[in-house]
């Protein structure tokens, strides 16, 4: 996006305070939800089947290895956010420098949504609903590009997939 374009999303956000208000709620409460459940869905796991239980192992080595990977992966790059390289006022708030690319709250999201989507397609499908929420913040807020949050989506997406192989 362009420096007028994302001036155009503040500019939009700033004559709807309470949608802004909203934006900035649903952002900053979005991760912790997400964690909370997260850790709750390896509550269940380990209540109802067991530790030893290969879907409990895998709900903690797969996302792990995702954040992980996504983590390294970033460092390495270092790509620079919109606002480093753009000089507009992003909606979300952020010092940090580089690591844009992929975006890591989105292949979380994504990651945890696939695995909701083996234990529950329901819950599953909620979650990727959220993680489509998740990138829209992203990039309306000015911190991820759209090719940051895409390649979290589709980084989680395909691992995801690889995680209902094997189980």
């Amino acid at each position: 996006m362009t420096k007028s374009a994302y001036d155009k999303i503040e500019s939009y956000f700033n004559s709807h305070k309470k949608l802004l208000t909203a934006f900035k709620f649903v952002n900053k409460a979005l991760t912790p939800f997400v964690f909370v459940s997260y850790f709750a869905l390896l509550g269940y796991l380990l209540f109802v089947f067991g530790i030893l239980d290969k879907r409990l192992h895998y709900a903690v080595i797969i996302p792990a290895f995702t954040f992980l990977s996504v983590s390294i992966f970033r460092r390495i790059f270092n790509n620079k956010r919109p606002y480093e390289e753009i000089e507009f006022n992003p909606l979300i708030q952020k010092e940090k420098q580089g690591q844009s690319f992929p975006s890591r709250h989105c292949a979380s999201i994504f990651i945890i949504a696939m695995t909701f989507l083996y234990i529950n397609v329901y819950i599953g499908i909620f979650y990727l609903f959220l993680g489509v929420v998740m990138c829209i913040l992203r990039v309306l807020g000015g911190v991820h590009y759209i090719k940051d949050v895409l390649a979290g989506a589709v980084i989680s997406i395909i691992v995801g997939l690889m995680y209902w192989i094997m189980i």
